[in-house]
């Protein structure tokens, strides 16, 4: 191997390793950006799903990573997995027994799914309406997994037990949702708005 192909090696390893390093710090960031809005829990007597600032800042995540928003997504959820408390109820390997997991995979299968979209928002109105279509594969996955939780500790049947998963689990969280989904695209829009000036 001549000394210019090793020097080629060497400085294709370095910007493979500071891309690498700099997703890894990007996916970490924005991990850090969903346990924040973990730090606001309503917790209501009717429902096992609290009130939390979560959505908001998955919205945030998706318009600003794009196709990318998986990764944090997926890191936040390592993160809570391995035992790091940035779920709504604390975290560990026994989460994925809780009544409330399937929003999180929701959240991964949202940042997937419409990361894709938002590389097409160019104005406030788009961005508004892919946050707002965050939300469906959140409450999708959410409320199935919710109902089996119900009909395994209620016994009751398959139909029932969704029943009441959307209506604990999704209907009052709605117009709170819809709400913080367009905030989230009006915070971004204002982010952008500022950082294109300098």
């Amino acid at each position: 191997m001549s000394v210019l192909e090793k020097l080629v090696r060497v400085k294709l390893e370095a910007i493979n390793i500071s891309s690498t390093l700099a997703a890894m710090l990007e996916a970490i960031g924005f991990a850090i950006l969903l346990a924040v809005g973990r730090m606001v829990v309503v917790v209501v007597p009717w429902s096992p799903v609290p009130f939390t600032l979560q959505t908001m800042m998955l919205s945030l995540t998706v318009l600003a990573l794009k196709t990318r928003a998986w990764r944090a997504v997926a890191m936040y959820i390592l993160l809570g997995l391995s035992g790091v408390p940035v779920f709504a109820f604390g975290g560990g390997p026994a989460y994925v027994l809780s009544p409330t997991f399937g929003y999180l995979l929701g959240f991964l299968v949202a940042a997937f799914t419409v990361g894709r979209l938002a590389r097409q928002a160019r104005n406030v109105y788009s961005r508004v309406l892919v946050s707002l279509m965050v939300l469906p594969p959140v409450y999708c996955l959410g409320a199935l997994w919710l109902s089996t939780y119900i009909m395994l500790t209620s016994n009751c049947s398959l139909l029932e037990a969704l029943a009441r998963a959307v209506l604990v689990g999704v209907v009052p969280f709605i117009a709170w949702d819809l709400a913080k989904a367009v905030a989230a695209a009006l915070l971004y829009e204002a982010t952008v708005r500022t950082f294109s000036r300098f």
